[in-house]
């Protein structure tokens, strides 16, 4: 059993890693990859067919002689197949995602997160990492501003020490850290050419400007990325605290979505708050969806609108329509969401003839009287009904 079981395990590995085509593998005597695991399976058969118990057990000492020799870390001269069948296995998928045909149903959020460094802004990789979760590819950027020459020793460090901490916490985050000349500019350069083929980042997270004196350039950027063709979620963070004045933890209960309508950043925003509630730090959160009318007739067409969407969606959601009142909306948002986990609410790009100031100044109006928030503003080419919907559903029966 052990004969057949070493020389099998030995074709395998030749069969593997002359399909993956590593360089490093340049045996005297050349075999076809195709031989080689027939080989295999032949030896493995042949083990079946003597004793299948006896196969078991030799399979399962092999197994645990390589456990034990993997934890000892013994020092070799050969590497590891695995890593090169991996890659062969990625770039046999690239090939074939370049030739398939993208349907707006296949989209999954390949989410491109910039904040620094991980330690000042870990609400970003919370929030990143609960939307994609098993869904996607999350990728955070810690940007350095400076000189290459300058910096280049205390990259290899991050990369060094920060990627496996990240990883330990966040696995399914990718960390990275890239030089640039300036910060906002480098954010525009990295979400553009970040990605592979058609395997590319389509959303954006950023943290909400925190320092007036750099609003121009915090616009600007934003408007590149809306040219770019990528949406963009900005998170502006804030931290519960109780009647001590000391922070808690959010309970990750209740998600409020201020909605404006279906077109536009809705289908996003619906799509973002259900991607959160389907996680597991989020699991059974209440879905609220808010919107404010000036009367009571306005009041039933907009609950009768939203109950449509929510059933054609097949979305655990509630519709909260309130009457304005003679209020503005800041005042509405605080009275109905300050209690709320989290808030999420569209945001247009301005008009070139809008200063940077006013506009933000606007938005934080809002945002003072709401808890952590998302604002969303979707690419042109993201198209949220097929995502959303059944193509059996009629746009009259979704719109609102």
């Amino acid at each position: 059993m052990f004969f057949l079981a070493t020389y099998g395990f030995t074709n395998l590995a030749c069969g593997l890693e002359r399909w993956a085509a590593s360089p490093s593998f340049r045996p005297d005597f050349r075999v076809p990859w195709w031989i080689s695991l027939a080989g295999a399976i032949s030896c493995f058969y042949v083990m079946s067919m003597i004793n299948m118990q006896a196969m078991f057990g030799a399979f399962a000492i092999c197994g645990l002689i390589f456990v034990v020799a993997e934890r000892r870390a013994l020092g070799t001269t050969y590497g590891d197949a695995r890593h090169g069948i991996w890659s062969a296995l990625v770039r046999s998928a690239l090939y074939r995602l370049r030739r398939a045909t993208f349907h707006p149903q296949n989209w999954r959020p390949n989410l491109l997160i910039l904040g620094g460094s991980p330690e000042k802004r870990p609400h970003l990789l919370e929030l990143g990492s609960a939307i994609v979760q098993e869904r996607g590819i999350v990728s955070y950027f810690h940007l350095l501003k400076g000189p290459v020459l300058d910096l280049a020793e205390e990259r290899r460090e991050l990369l060094e020490t920060k990627d496996s901490e990240v990883a330990e916490r966040f696995p399914h985050v990718f960390y990275r850290v890239d030089i640039v000349d300036d910060i906002y500019p480098g954010v525009v350069s990295v979400a553009q050419s970040y990605g592979i083929g058609s395997f590319q980042a389509n959303t954006v997270m950023l943290g909400w400007l925190s320092k007036d004196d750099r609003a121009e350039g915090y616009l600007k950027m934003l408007r590149d990325l809306v040219r770019l063709d990528r949406s963009i979620l900005l998170v502006r963070h804030k931290e519960k605290t109780n009647d001590t004045g000391k922070s808690e933890r959010s309970k990750k209960k209740e998600i409020h979505i201020w909605w404006g309508g279906l077109q536009g950043n809705g289908g996003l925003m619906l799509l973002i708050a259900f991607l959160l509630s389907n996680g597991h730090e989020w699991h059974g959160t209440t879905i609220n969806i808010m919107t404010a009318v000036d009367d009571a007739l306005a009041k039933r067409e907009a609950e009768e609108a939203l109950q449509k969407i929510i059933a054609a969606a097949r979305v655990s959601a509630t519709p909260c329509v309130i009457l304005k009142q003679g209020r503005s909306i800041s005042d509405i948002m605080y009275a109905e969401s300050a209690d709320a986990d989290l808030a999420i609410m569209g945001i247009p790009m301005p008009p070139e003839s809008i200063s940077a100031e006013n506009f933000f100044k606007h938005i934080n109006q809002m945002l003072d009287k709401l808890p952590t928030t998302i604002m969303i503003h979707s690419a042109r080419n993201f198209s949220g009904e097929p995502v959303l919907f059944d193509e059996s559903k009629s746009q009259d029966s979704i719109s609102v």
